[in-house]
């Protein structure tokens, strides 16, 4: 199966709560650019599994839009949220992944994540831009067990 991990849009710095933060219109721009890049070269999804926050919440408003898919496929879950623990996040995924998916976070968790599952350490070369977005391949959500396909930022689309 394919994991798709991105990092949600440029967000404003502040707002009455982390939880709160919104994307700027660079961020909007960025996701738009990846979305459409993606439908192009993937097509679609199973499933996107999103952490609650509003800037991922208006990524993966983005990415279904750009997509065509319906918005109600977009599962919302605490387990991404933002100061995320990998370890946990990675015990959920190894429960919850389950065919072709797009996983919208924030980082540092969604480097980490990717870092993980490829070279099987927390730390590594994988970094993410905001809107960044690569794509594994696994069969099994271990560390050190997926291959990456490949990685793209916004301006490589």
């Amino acid at each position: 199966m394919i994991l798709y991990i991105m990092r949600h849009g440029e967000a404003e710095p502040r707002a009455n709560s982390d939880r709160e933060r919104r994307l700027t219109e660079d961020g909007e721009a960025e996701v738009a650019i990846v979305a459409n890049g993606f439908r192009q070269q993937v097509g679609t999804v199973s499933r996107i599994l999103c952490s609650p926050y509003e800037r991922t919440v208006q990524t993966a408003g983005l990415m279904v839009a750009g997509l065509e898919m319906e918005f109600d496929t977009v599962e919302f879950c605490e387990e991404l949220s933002s100061g995320a623990d990998v370890h946990e996040v990675m015990d959920w995924l190894t429960r919850e992944l389950d065919g072709d998916t797009l996983l919208i976070g924030h980082f540092p968790c969604v480097a980490e994540l990717a870092n993980l599952l490829i070279e099987g350490s927390r730390q590594g070369s994988h970094e993410f831009h905001t809107a960044s977005l690569l794509a594994l391949e696994t069969e099994d959500v271990a560390p050190g067990n997926a291959e990456l396909l490949w990685q793209r930022t916004p301006e490589d689309w």
